[in-house]
């Protein structure tokens, strides 16, 4: 399963390429929430690349003509989404260390650990719903849900991001909205949970039935 992942993470080099950008973009668009911007982003982008890549070469033919258990190679694709989620993770710690020791006009919001969990739950809850789809019809067949999913990335999550970080709340306001807050993230990450195990059931089920 290492191999496997760590196949996945030597094919983003254009996406480490381009990195800087697309945090440059986030951090624009959404100002104290790019950085959470711009690790789903990335994190998706490499995701795609990863299967992509293994579309274009043919991987899954090879693969299954090794010793190797399909369920392996299901489990290996979604923690690699997490992998790439904590590399982006690194890169965005280290950019945010450089900038902020160079005399340079430019602020980047710092990641908190509340923000990383928010990161990583979110991408695992994309990429949940994008693999039963890539496992039962590969990744040519599966265009459609990474539209869908790229339209739940910028037309759901990042307006709610980006409203977080421009909105203002009064004083009284304050304690009131941290015990929403709670509630709100309990019920999400009880709601990824679910979404997450039976992903992983659905495309274990599609995966195994598959012919190559």
């Amino acid at each position: 399963m290492y191999n496997l992942i760590l196949k996945d993470f030597l094919l983003q080099k254009k996406t480490f390429l381009f990195a800087f950008l697309y945090v440059a973009v986030m951090v624009i668009a959404f100002r104290d929430y790019g950085d959470v911007a711009s690790i789903i982003v990335l994190s998706y982008a490499m995701l795609l690349t990863a299967c992509a890549y293994d579309d274009k070469s043919k991987a899954d033919m090879v693969l299954n003509s090794l010793p190797l258990k399909r369920d392996t190679i299901v489990w290996a694709r979604y923690l690699s989404v997490y992998v790439f989620a904590l590399s982006m993770m690194v890169f965005y710690a280290l950019l945010y260390w450089v900038i902020s020791i160079l005399p340079l006009p430019v602020h980047l919001a710092k990641l908190s650990g509340v923000k990383a969990i928010a990161a990583l739950l979110i991408i695992g809850f994309l990429g949940s719903i994008y693999f039963p789809f890539y496992f039962k019809l590969g990744y040519m067949k599966s265009r459609l849900v990474n539209f869908i999913v790229f339209f739940l990335i910028f037309g759901g999550v990042m307006p709610v991001l980006s409203n977080f970080a421009g909105s203002g709340l009064p004083g009284g306001m304050s304690g009131l909205m941290e015990v929403r807050a709670e509630i709100i993230a309990g019920l999400f990450i009880l709601l990824f949970l679910c979404v997450q195990v039976v992903s992983v059931l659905l495309s274990l089920r599609f995966y195994r039935a598959r012919d190559f």
